[in-house]
């Protein structure tokens, strides 16, 4: 009885080995990512939050850029230096307009962002429009994203008073 229950535990701990000795493939592979963030201009861009998020398998990283512009990526789940090597869609946020209610007395808050833009145009905020993408490798893993600044919308300009802006459908003479 000994041996029958002995053997029963070898091939219970051999089958649970090559269980586990199978499972070792942990994903893609985590490259060392860093880079710049500038406007067209050259000037960089402190306090950007960079994304990197992969266009197939794996975790996301991030990082927020410094007063020279630079970040160094780390992965969101297991804050792993660097990111997945693949394809990513590059998002950029302007982190100095995040917080927009600051603190200062009981039940009075001041706007910090009243009155001020983001430094760099909204289409980098967006993970399905971002214009960036990258694909990240141990042959390409430094960054240098150049971006447009924020242009706030076209505002239309009423037309002065008593005069009709004649490119304005409603303005068209009726059929009557």
């Amino acid at each position: 009885m000994r041996t029958r229950l002995g053997r029963e535990l070898n091939v219970f701990l051999l089958g649970g080995a090559m269980l586990l000795a199978g499972c070792g493939n942990k994903g893609p592979s985590i490259i060392p990512v860093s880079g710049t963030v500038t406007t067209t201009d050259g000037k960089p861009l402190d306090k950007i939050r960079v994304e990197f998020h992969p266009m197939d398998v794996g975790d996301s990283s991030t990082a927020v850029t410094d007063a020279e512009g630079k970040f160094v990526l780390q992965t969101l789940q297991d804050q792993k230096d660097g990111a997945v090597s693949g394809s990513h869609r590059v998002v950029l946020y302007d982190t100095t307009l995040v917080q927009k209610y600051v603190p200062v007395r009981q039940a009075e808050n001041i706007d910090v962002t009243e009155g001020r833009k983001s430094r760099i145009a909204s289409k980098y905020m967006d993970k399905m429009a971002t214009p960036i993408q990258v694909s990240v490798s141990t042959d390409s893993h430094e960054f240098a994203l150049e971006v447009e600044p924020y242009t706030a919308p076209a505002k239309k300009v009423a037309p002065p008073t008593g005069e009709l802006d004649s490119s304005d459908p409603r303005n068209a003479p009726s059929a009557e």
